[in-house]
């Protein structure tokens, strides 16, 4: 069993939960190094232990004891500096697990404002309450990893872990909630903030495929003008730009964490060609693939 997560493969859960350490997690947590996580997943990690200093879009973040991160897809982030004693608690699961545990709770521009204020503080209480919390779900995934249950306890134990784990997400979801309650929407946009996050999770599944606003208003039965104006009236953000970023920032995330040439990012992405994946690329961030690329590797 690595020690760096636990995981059941017969139980398919829609999480992993993970124990990092600087010990078992040095591929990626080194100083000046850039990471990022694997497509299509967001993680929230709790720090118990030491500290580490990161940098997202920008802005500093120290990460110590008692502190929370929620990691979105295809985000990135420079390791400015790690403790040696440095130890964290994560889970990290798909859009759709995230998407039924708010669906129905917070309204869109409630998740926005969290995705804003990806780190938050716990209390000394909150602490005591969530840490061991993440502490039993690691450890019963680790001990049913060598069970052999037949079909009917499959069942069970598949949903009681995922139990486990969305009592953890609700309540952190409380916690942040608590910190920017004063954004929740009133019940009167409740139905245009449910069409909004519909289209935002298309995006997520489709945005490799599909750039163009009309094929997801066909998907929605909208049209294209209705469909930008109400994404931009419910985020303030044009629907456009939405599809824009999840594909530069997946652009940047291949680019970081593999070893695809650019040729090959711009196929995976569904570009008609490199020339034409390049001039998008610098269009929206300024500089090149091959610039980028160079520019994110870790200074030594």
């Amino acid at each position: 069993m690595d020690k760096l997560i636990a995981t059941t493969k017969y139980l398919q859960l829609p999480f992993h939960c993970y124990r990092v350490s600087r010990d078992n997690a040095d591929a990626f947590l080194i100083s000046g190094k850039k990471v990022s996580p694997f497509n299509g997943v967001l993680a929230l990690a709790l720090c118990t232990r030491g500290n580490l200093r990161v940098n997202k879009q920008g802005v500093q973040y120290q990460f110590q004891p008692r502190d929370t991160m929620f990691v979105l897809p295809a985000e990135t982030a420079i390791v400015e500096s790690i403790s040696p004693n440095f130890e964290c608690m994560a889970v990290v699961t798909g859009y759709d697990f995230y998407s039924e545990i708010v669906d129905g709770i917070l309204d869109v521009r409630t998740q926005i404002e969290l995705s804003q204020h990806p780190f938050v503080s716990l209390t000394a209480e909150q602490y005591q309450m969530i840490e061991p919390m993440m502490q039993v779900l690691y450890n019963r995934i680790e001990a049913e990893a060598h069970s052999t249950p037949d079909q009917q306890q499959h069942r069970l134990l598949r949903r009681l872990i995922t139990s486990m784990a969305s009592t953890i997400a609700y309540e952190l979801v409380r916690i942040y909630v608590s910190h920017i309650a004063d954004t929740v929407v009133s019940g009167e946009l409740s139905r245009k903030s449910q069409v909004v996050q519909e289209f935002l999770i298309l995006v997520y599944q489709h945005f490799a495929e599909h750039r163009d606003i009309q094929y997801y208003a066909d998907l929605l039965h909208l049209s294209p003008h209705y469909l930008s104006s109400l994404v931009s009236e419910v985020t303030g953000v044009n629907a456009s730009v939405w599809v824009r970023e999840r594909v530069i920032g997946e652009a940047k995330r291949l680019l970081d964490s593999t070893t695809l040439s650019v040729k090959e990012v711009a196929a995976a992405l569904n570009f008609p060609n490199q020339s034409f994946f390049g001039r998008y690329f610098r269009q929206y961030v300024g500089t090149s693939p091959q610039s980028y690329r160079k520019s994110a590797l870790p200074q030594r």
